[in-house]
Order: structure tokens, then sequence, then C-alpha cells
């Protein structure tokens, strides 16, 4: 137990990190109809597999925070495909935005376009300067 207490608090960093994706992702499940434009690709952008995407990402991002990771073999390229791929999901989560906000005129979009933008530095962060 007080390993994995040492473990969360040396890298809290990949903890905050996964949270938020868990949070982003759980929300957009539960909310079937989020995004709405260009109507075409509504479909597309809702997809409930991309939402468990993220959640699971997170959720790989806590648990390697809670062991003691620079013993696992391959660590520095799991960790690397891990925040690529939160940084790539979140990127694609700020274009949608930034589309609703331009193109539907829906102004509320740009406050979690703004949000994610921070988690997106965050997770540049983290990447660059995390504890290993």
């Amino acid at each position: 137990m007080k390993d994995l207490l040492v473990n969360l608090r040396r890298n809290f960093q990949y903890v905050l990190v996964g949270l938020a994706m868990i949070g982003n992702g759980t929300t957009l499940f539960v909310d079937r109809n989020y995004f709405y434009w260009p109507p075409q690709y509504s479909d597309l952008m809702n997809d409930q597999r991309i939402d468990m995407l993220m959640c699971l990402t997170g959720i790989a991002l806590v648990i390697l925070a809670m062991r003691n990771f620079h013993k696992i073999k391959h660590s520095e390229m799991l960790t690397g495909l891990l925040l690529g791929l939160s940084a790539f999901l979140v990127m694609s989560m700020i274009i949608v935005e930034i589309t609703h906000t331009v193109g539907a005129g829906e102004f509320r979009m740009s406050k979690t376009a703004v949000d994610d933008i921070i988690l997106l530095m965050g997770i540049i962060y983290v990447r660059r300067t995390g504890r290993r």
C-alpha cells in the first residue's frame, strides 16, 4: 500500500491526465448527441467506440501511474503510445469543438475547446517532463 501511494505521488501528472481522459470519455459516452454539426458526420463524431477508447486510455494511464512502471520492460514506448493516443483523441475533440463554434454558432463549445487545449498542453508537458 505504501508503494502504491508513493507511485501515485511520484506519477501524479499521469494520474491527472488519465482522470481527465476518463472524464471526457464518460461525458461523451453518456451524451449520445453532443456533436451534431456537420450533420453527415454526427454518427462518426458520437461513436461510442471512440468514447470507450478515451476511457480505456485514461484507465491505462492511471494503472500505469500506480505501478512502478520504470521497471516494466518497454515502459518508455508504452507511456509514449498512451500519451500520443491521448493527444490524438484530445486534438480531434478540439477540432470538432472549434468546428461547432465557428460553423454552427454553438459558442458553449468554445469553453470546452479551451479546456481541451489546456488538457493537450498538460499531455505535452507530461510527455516532456514526466517522471519515470
